[in-house]
């Protein structure tokens, strides 16, 4: 039978600690950053590496159908399109349809505010952006390394429909 140290994690409590991790990160993404988390690990030193989707279509349209239902879609992605462009970010759409983040000093310097504010113990590891159709580049995804876990924790619990 394995000896079991005082301060050694269980590997259930293991699986609950990194579910709640999980958890948090994804909940505040989806609600204040740029779509969805795409990849999470611990590393070797107890940090916590994340990559973090840019794709911003889904967060757009997730927040267009959360706004008031009695205004006009089009008013309702005006109001979206605002709440990002207020936070520094220079978004490019295809007809209002294809919302996307463009790759610009503007926008990496908006997306560092944001996480420095959120997670002060991260940096960024490198960013990943694509050509669109007409031939400008957009942010694709983040990946940032956050060094001291307590600045997730200090995330709010996620809810539990999340998972």
């Amino acid at each position: 039978m394995a000896e079991h140290k005082p301060n050694a994690l269980l590997p259930q409590q293991l699986r609950d600690t990194m579910r709640d991790l999980n958890g948090r990160v994804h909940a505040w993404w989806k609600s204040d950053g740029l779509g969805h988390t795409s990849d999470m690990r611990l590393t070797n030193t107890g940090g916590l590496e994340v990559e973090f989707s840019c794709s911003l279509y889904l967060a757009f349209e997730e927040r267009v159908y959360d706004e008031d239902s009695s205004l006009p879609e089009v008013e309702r992605r005006g109001r979206v399109r605002q709440h990002f462009e207020a936070k520094g970010f220079v978004l490019l759409d295809d007809n209002n349809q294809d919302v996307a983040v463009r790759d610009c000093d503007a926008s990496c310097n908006a997306l560092r505010r944001l996480l420095a504010a959120t997670l002060p113990s991260s940096a960024i590891m490198s960013i990943e952006t694509r050509a669109t159709r007409s031939s400008v580049f957009v942010l694709q995804s983040v990946k940032i390394l956050v060094r001291d876990l307590a600045d997730v924790f200090a995330l709010p619990d996620a809810p539990a429909e999340t998972w």
